[in-house]
């Protein structure tokens, strides 16, 4: 499984039942987090971090958590958003990064 292809499933399984404040809930909801886990599966920690990356590319300043959990957030934007950071992902795939990333990266890192 590709990280667009965890971000894609990811943003169905929201759609199913989500949630703010925890990774899961108990009526089955789960954060941006909690079904990004859940669908690559905890142990498979590259995987779960690369489709994190990918989301917080298109988030830009925002944290998953603090994005995921605004008071003003909905399922929907959770999953478009997802849907969103899949796409970005797919097509930045095999170019180079440019000296302007490289260089953010470094200083965010």
């Amino acid at each position: 499984m590709s990280p667009s292809e965890v971000l894609r499933a990811s943003a169905q399984r929201v759609r199913k039942g989500w949630c703010r404040g925890n990774l899961f809930d108990i009526h089955g909801g789960v954060c941006a987090i909690g079904a990004i886990c859940e669908v690559s599966g905890e142990e498979n920690i590259a995987l779960v971090a690369d489709a994190e990356e990918a989301l917080r590319d298109v988030l830009g300043n925002h944290g998953i958590v603090d994005w995921n959990d605004r008071a003003t957030q909905t399922a929907e934007n959770v999953a478009l958003t997802m849907e969103l950071a899949a796409d970005f992902w797919d097509a930045n795939q095999g170019r180079e990064r440019t000296p302007l990333e490289l260089a953010l990266d470094a200083v965010f890192a």
